[in-house]
């Protein structure tokens, strides 16, 4: 394309410079997204393919020996639908960390939202006593706590400091 080449090179007569480069950066963010677009499709299309020639050929197996071409075949086959999905797969990834990145670490709102979550999910609610009756006090629970390590780590009565140690 000729006239995006001129339209875009500094020395071109009339431009501004800025507004050239921001129309060009635009321009590749939609390039970018549309081949991207047709790749996922082009992909998808390609592992159902792939998808069914493995069943036709899984099938053939079933009924008896293959050849040594078909079993390279199907090899081939299945190593092209690994890749695909590896690269799916990875795709999926990067995505999340972008997202990640987005959204925020650290010190944010979503970094917050995610570590009390897991604080949630890992604080005692509640605890059962020697008697069966449920403790949900947060009093009653440090009690209960206490005692039951000091009753783990007592000494037993009449040891010597030989058995002890």
């Amino acid at each position: 394309m000729v006239t995006n080449y001129w339209r875009t090179h500094p020395l071109a007569a009339g431009g501004n410079i800025v507004e050239d480069f921001t129309h060009n950066l635009r321009e590749l963010k939609t390039l970018s997204k549309s081949w991207v677009h047709n790749k996922r499709l082009l992909d998808e299309q390609t592992l159902r393919d792939i998808e069914a020639k493995v069943v036709a050929m899984e099938d053939e197996q079933g009924r008896g020996h293959t050849t040594a071409n078909k079993k390279e075949k199907l090899t081939t086959l299945i190593a092209q639908r690994s890749k695909i999905l590896k690269d799916r797969e990875e795709n999926w990834r990067l995505r999340s960390r972008a997202i990640w990145l987005l959204e925020g670490d650290d010190n944010t709102k979503l970094f917050y939202k995610y570590a009390n979550g897991k604080k949630a999910i890992n604080t005692i609610w509640h605890l059962k006593n020697e008697q069966g009756i449920r403790v949900n006090n947060l009093q009653q629970l440090t009690t209960l706590a206490t005692s039951h390590y000091k009753q783990l780590y007592k000494a037993p009565p009449n040891a010597t400091l030989a058995e002890i140690i």
